[in-house]
């Protein structure tokens, strides 16, 4: 059976996420059980690419360096226009979960693609709710999804006087 374990922090910039990532590699987590989400807004006159080549993630657009660098370190990396303005920009494990829920003709629930892929991790509709606002607002998300031990790991790193960190454990 899956893992159902997940610990959610989130950020109002890149550059706390940064530093939560590198908290998280310093400690030995594995970045292979780490995910972002975030959005990215455009204007109709901004040109907005990315494609893999060589193995690397490339993308053109807001925040283009912190984007790059995640794709690079994450690897799995997906990018879905929700309106003419907005990019949702996901990378790591939840990607490749949302990418499957495309697939799926029937995302239902009445979630988003994104929050449909966090159910499929194990967040509640409750916290569906709450984390697609905090993306709709420009926040970004950092999620471990693992099994028990590696998840309280990243929690135990992740939350500090400043910072919030939720556990869903299924």
């Amino acid at each position: 059976m899956a893992s159902r374990n997940t610990c959610v922090a989130v950020y109002p910039a890149c550059s706390h996420l940064t530093v939560a990532l590198q908290g998280l590699r310093e400690a030995g987590c594995d970045l292979g059980l780490v995910s972002v989400l975030g959005q990215a807004r455009v204007d109709a006159e901004q040109a907005v690419g990315f494609f893999r080549s060589g193995g690397r993630f490339h993308y053109h657009g807001p925040q283009a360096a912190f984007w790059q660098a995640l794709g690079g370190l994450l690897n799995t990396t997906a990018v879905v226009r929700q309106s003419e303005a907005v990019l949702l920009i996901v990378v790591g494990h939840l990607a490749a979960v949302m990418m499957r829920e495309t697939m799926d003709s029937e995302v239902g629930g009445g979630f988003s693609l994104h929050g449909a892929a966090l159910h499929t991790i194990g967040i509640p509709r409750d916290g569906i709710i709450e984390y697609e606002q905090a993306v709709q607002n420009e926040n970004l998300l950092l999620l471990v999804h693992g099994a028990h031990e590696e998840v309280e790991q990243a929690c135990s790193v992740l939350h500090s006087e400043h910072q919030q960190v939720t556990v869903h454990v299924g």
